[in-house]
Order: C-alpha cells, then structure tokens, then sequence
C-alpha cells in the first residue's frame, strides 16, 4: 500500500463512518484481518478500533473535494498547492527585482522538481511547499538576502579551512 492509498482508505472510512477508526468492509468475510492492506507501518490498532498511522486532517479537508467531484477531488488540494507555490514563487522573484526570470521559474519549479508529480498525487506535499513558500514570501528580503550572502560566505572560508584528524 502506498501513502496516498493509506489516505485514500482513510478518507473512504471517515466518509462511510463519520470517525476516525479506519473500517474493514470485509471484516465479515475475513474476522482475522489476513487480506487487511497493512501496508507495514501505515496502520496501528489500539484496541479494537484500526486507525492510520497519517494524521487525519488532510483526508479531512479533501473530503468534501471528494464528495463534490469524485475521485478528481482527491486531486484539487494538490493541484491548489502546485498553483499557490509558483505564484508566490514569483512574488519573492518580483520583490527581489528579478521579475524576469518569472517564465523560466515556474517552467524549472514544475518540471525540474518533484513537484509535478506530486501535483499528480493524494498527498499533502504540494500543499506543505506551498505553505512554506508563503511564509518565506513574508521575510522581508533585505534581511534574507544579507543573510544569505552570509551563510554562502561561511560555507564558502569553511571550504578552505584545512580538515584535521585527532589531536595535534
């Protein structure tokens, strides 16, 4: 079982139960569990309710998505988190005075990262980058920059420093 279908089946057991506590369809047909899809750590029993070992709260928000327009809407947080992350990827790219490089950006963002792919897909990834690169969008960039010119220049001496083993 992969991680988005461990979600999937959470998202399916909240919408059929209304609780967290992952429901086995087939629990009548197999009392001890043996075609349950494990997935290793994906699921944990405590007593006698299964639960994910995912926090709930994304299948949570997808419900409704999922509700609404069908398996499609399993794809709508993700695909809102692809388009939040390059557009706020261009604000920082605009308040830097590099409005230019806008186009090549968001073709490197979308096609040279994992982050296609992840658009593609019922995790929360997309959305977690997206979040972060609104936070960084709220750094004022003087600082940022200045504070990355001096993180590039320590790592930059430390390339040069003589590496020691032992003591002298």
């Amino acid at each position: 079982i992969t991680d988005g279908g461990n979600r999937f089946i959470q998202l399916q057991s909240m919408l059929r139960t209304g609780g967290l506590g992952i429901e086995y369809p087939a629990e009548s047909l197999d009392p001890g569990l043996t075609f349950f899809p494990r997935g290793g750590h994906h699921f944990q029993k405590h007593g006698d309710v299964t639960y994910s070992f995912y926090p709930f709260y994304f299948s949570l928000i997808v419900a409704p998505f999922y509700r609404l327009l069908g398996g499609i809407g399993l794809y709508v947080l993700p695909l809102l988190g692809t388009l939040l992350t390059l557009i706020m990827s261009c604000k920082i790219l605009h308040a830097l005075g590099l409005r230019h490089l806008d186009t090549q950006l968001v073709v490197v963002l979308a096609f040279c990262t994992p982050i296609f792919f992840y658009s593609l897909t019922f995790w929360e990834h997309t959305v977690a980058v997206s979040l972060s690169t609104l936070a960084i969008s709220f750094v004022p960039f003087v600082s940022f920059c200045s504070n990355l010119l001096i993180a590039w220049a320590a790592w930059s001496i430390s390339l040069f420093q003589p590496f020691r083993i032992g003591s002298d």
